[in-house]
């Protein structure tokens, strides 16, 4: 026959398994810990409305003015139309010496 201290009892697992979803006291301080960090990296109001006057202040010194863009685009045009006369006399250049090349025999 089989004693009775060898049958498990359900009610024994059921309070395993309930002491195993509690949080422990290491969880706790860990969420504490990182509650306190998200909290220091908050900014407070005060700070945001400083930050939007510094950004507000630097933003008409850093953006485009139509006068300048207008010369940005006059230099650009220059520019390219001195890089495009320099391939053509190179082309020139290149040409003339293949003529020069090509009369000389031997």
């Amino acid at each position: 026959m089989a004693s009775k201290g060898s049958v498990k009892k359900s009610g024994k697992s059921s309070t395993k398994k309930m002491a195993k979803s509690r949080i422990t006291k290491q969880q706790k301080i860990k969420t504490k810990l990182q509650v306190e960090q998200a909290n220091k990296k908050a900014f407070l109001i005060s700070d945001l409305n400083q930050r939007d006057g510094l950004n507000s202040k630097s933003i008409g010194s850093k953006s485009l003015k139509l006068n300048r863009l207008l010369e940005d685009q006059q230099k650009d045009k220059h520019t390219q139309e001195s890089l495009a006369q320099q391939k053509k006399d190179t082309e020139s250049d290149m040409v003339q010496q293949l003529e020069l090349i090509s009369g000389v025999s031997l």
